[in-house]
């Protein structure tokens, strides 16, 4: 995709186009798959970063912190993703004591190339809310204590008594999935 292409689309999402956000998701959802997997083994983890990511890249555009592009989404995207792989790494504790090269030093360059606009509270964040406030107070939940606190999944299911992480892991996914038809519907 072209920057100019992809200016296209933020101006798009910026403004409430779900279609452009999906094409967004779609087009970025292979390679990014395939960079994490040098790091990351489970298909299922490395698919919650890769939602974390878009919903970081959507809201920053929404918020409007990402106005204009210097370069790809693509590389916005993947640096959003390097660092939630790490936070991932860093809090597995199966993790081992090996170094691990990431290897994108052009992507830290052109993220510090970007140029973020700050804005006072706008409709889209209006909007955002109003989707949030949709979901049930047990879906609120799950997602706050794992996106707002950043809590693990294990922690979750300690501090809510699920029987299992599973449990939780299923309830997070059906959670994005009912906000992510809550946004198609309204928009």
């Amino acid at each position: 995709m072209s920057i100019e292409r992809d200016q296209k689309l933020i101006d798009a999402i910026s403004n409430g186009s779900k279609k452009a956000l999906e094409t967004v998701y779609v087009e970025n959802e292979d390679n990014f798959h395939g960079f994490a997997y040098k790091y990351i083994r489970s298909k299922e983890d490395i698919s919650d970063i890769y939602g974390d990511s878009i919903i970081v890249f959507w809201e920053n555009v929404l918020d409007g912190k990402l106005v204009k592009l210097s370069s790809k989404i693509s590389t916005y995207l993947f640096s959003i993703g390097k660092y939630k792989i790490l936070n991932y790494i860093n809090k597995d504790k199966r993790k081992t004591d090996r170094e691990i090269d990431f290897d994108i030093k052009d992507i830290d360059d052109q993220i510090e190339n970007f140029e973020l606009e700050p804005k006072e509270l706008n409709d889209e964040e209006v909007l955002l809310e109003k989707y949030f406030d949709q979901l049930g107070e047990q879906c609120k939940k799950i997602l706050v204590l794992f996106y707002i606190k950043e809590l693990r999944i294990k922690e979750i299911q300690k501090k809510e008594n699920y029987k299992s992480s599973d449990v939780v892991k299923s309830m997070k996914s059906r959670c994005l999935k009912k906000l992510k038809e809550i946004i198609e519907r309204e928009g």
